[in-house]
C-alpha cells in the first residue's frame, strides 16, 4: 500500500498495466525498451514512474525534431499532412453521401423540420373534435373508440410519410470542400514527386 507519493517512484507493474497506463500497445512498449527509451528493472517489470517520464520525454523530443528544422523554421511533414488530407477527404465524401441518402441533416434543418411536424401534428389533433363530433353522434361507446383510434391511427400515418430533408446549400458546400480537398492533395502529391 502507498504511504505517500515517494512510494510511487518504487511501483514496478507489468507490460499490460503499462499499455493501459500510456495507452499505446505492448508491441510499441517493447520497441520503445529496445530502442533505450523505456527502462525495464526486470524479466516483465517496469519502473513505472520512470516509464512514465521517459515516455513523456520521447513524446517531446520527438515533437521538436519534428517541428522545426536546424535553423528553426517550421517543417513540414509532406506525408503526414497528405494522409491528413486523404483522411479528411474520406470525410467529406462520407458527409455528402450520408447527406445525398437523406441520412445526415444539418441541426437547423432537423429543427425545423421537427417544429413543423410538431405544428402539423398539434394541428390534426386540434381538428378532432371538429372533424369527428358529427360523425360519432348517436354512436355507441366501443364505435367512438374504434372511430377515435382510426381517425388518431389515420393522422399519425399522415405524419409519418418522410419529408425531404436534403439541404441543397450544404450539399454544395460539402462539394466545394471536397474539390478544394482534391486540389491540395494533388498539390501535394505533385511536390512529393
Amino acid at each position: 500500500m502507498l504511504k505517500s507519493v515517494e512510494d510511487l517512484a518504487d511501483i514496478e507493474v507489468g507490460v499490460k498495466v503499462l499499455e493501459v497506463v500510456l495507452g499505446v500497445s505492448e508491441q510499441y512498449i517493447g520497441r520503445l525498451v529496445k530502442d533505450g527509451v523505456l527502462p525495464k528493472s526486470g524479466r516483465g517489470a517496469y519502473p513505472l514512474t520512470a516509464c512514465i517520464r521517459a515516455f513523456v520525454d520521447n513524446l517531446r523530443d520527438k515533437q521538436k525534431s519534428a517541428s522545426t528544422n536546424e535553423d528553426g523554421s517550421v517543417k513540414v511533414n509532406a506525408a503526414y499532412e497528405l494522409a491528413v488530407l486523404r483522411q479528411k477527404q474520406g470525410t467529406l465524401v462520407d458527409i455528402r453521401i450520408q447527406t445525398e441518402l437523406a441520412q445526415l441533416v444539418r441541426t437547423d434543418e432537423a429543427e425545423r423540420i421537427f417544429a413543423e411536424v410538431i405544428a402539423d401534428a398539434k394541428t390534426q389533433f386540434q381538428a378532432l373534435p371538429v372533424k369527428m363530433a358529427t360523425k360519432l353522434e348517436g354512436l355507441p361507446a366501443n364505435d367512438i373508440y374504434i372511430a377515435l383510434h382510426e381517425y388518431a391511427h389515420e393522422t399519425l400515418k399522415r405524419l409519418s410519410v418522410p419529408v425531404q430533408v436534403i439541404d441543397q446549400e450544404l450539399l454544395d458546400q460539402v462539394l466545394r470542400l471536397e474539390q478544394s480537398t482534391q486540389a491540395e492533395i494533388e498539390e501535394l502529391e505533385q511536390n512529393d514527386e
